[in-house]
């Protein structure tokens, strides 16, 4: 991996802006001093997260190779206030522009979300459990924050506003048709996602309840119930053919080479669907 200073350094020989500014040698300087902060500050995110020696050079050689993608388009364009008007390439000079103007954009778009980029690699697989405990929990979040808005519009109802908002610490404002209190429509949508959360929660334990012990051998193979991520399994002796891949493919299936076997969730597959597409269904 290059360090900073190099990286710099061969930025600075880049003639990127002869043809788009009058002072090409302040314009060059300047990038490269925004890119050496731009440079500390993704690695100053990389250690916040623990990123390895190793994705940290990635994110490096990234960004240096996107910075200088961009400097290289841009050194294909021209301006006629530098070049002069006459016989200037305009169409030709304006598919240039567009693709050194793509370029940054890969840039700067990679610099922003340098974040979100060591948020998806620290992070770790969320197992059933934890979306179960986590989904339990929002729901205990909204249904408090359900009994809150009753309570609130039962209190406005009978002209107590101010004690609604000091019992609750909210300032309540006046809707579009110039009432306190919440509208139906955020009681409905809330009670909403309270439902389909518990549906999720149900859906989830009667998976584990129904299909334990649904796993089964056939000719060539293992079929699998993984109780901890809520997945069949689909484990052959050989790799299936063709028509076999395309037929689980349809249905959901994915190869794992991490699990070594074809997997989908199991929460709406069925054991029978499962034995047609094998074709040992009785």
């Amino acid at each position: 991996m290059m360090s900073i200073e190099e990286q710099k350094a061969a930025i600075l020989k880049i003639r990127a802006f002869d043809g788009t500014s009058f002072d090409p040698e302040k314009r060059i300087a300047h990038f490269a001093d925004e890119y050496t902060s731009i440079w500390l500050h993704c690695q100053k995110v990389a250690n916040d997260y623990n990123l390895t020696q190793e994705q940290k050079e990635k994110i490096s050689d990234r960004l240096y190779k996107l910075a200088t993608d961009y400097l290289y388009a841009e050194s294909r364009c021209l301006s006629w206030a530098i070049t002069g008007p006459a016989r200037f390439p305009v169409a030709r000079n304006e598919k240039r522009v567009n693709s050194a103007q793509a370029k940054i954009n890969l840039y700067v778009n990679f610099y922003e979300n340098i974040e979100k980029l060591c948020k998806r690699w620290t992070h770790q697989e969320e197992t059933q459990d934890d979306k179960r405990a986590r989904w339990l929990k929002r729901i205990d979040f909204l249904e408090k924050y359900q009994e809150m808005m009753k309570d609130v519009n039962k209190m406005i109802r009978q002209g107590k506003k101010e004690e609604a908002e000091k019992k609750y610490n909210i300032t309540l404002e006046k809707n579009c048709w110039g009432d306190y209190g919440f509208e139906g429509y955020h009681l409905s949508n809330n009670l909403a996602t309270i439902k389909r959360l518990k549906q999720q929660v149900a859906d989830l334990d009667r998976a584990r309840e129904t299909k334990a012990d649904d796993g089964f051998s056939f000719d060539g193979g293992l079929v699998a119930f993984d109780g901890d991520e809520i997945r069949w399994n689909i484990s052959f002796d050989s790799i299936p053919e063709a028509d076999m891949r395309t037929k689980l493919k349809s249905h959901g299936f994915k190869w794992s080479p991490r699990r070594q076997a074809w997997t989908r969730g199991a929460k709406t597959m069925s054991i029978n669907t499962i034995k047609e597409i094998l074709g040992v269904l009785k």
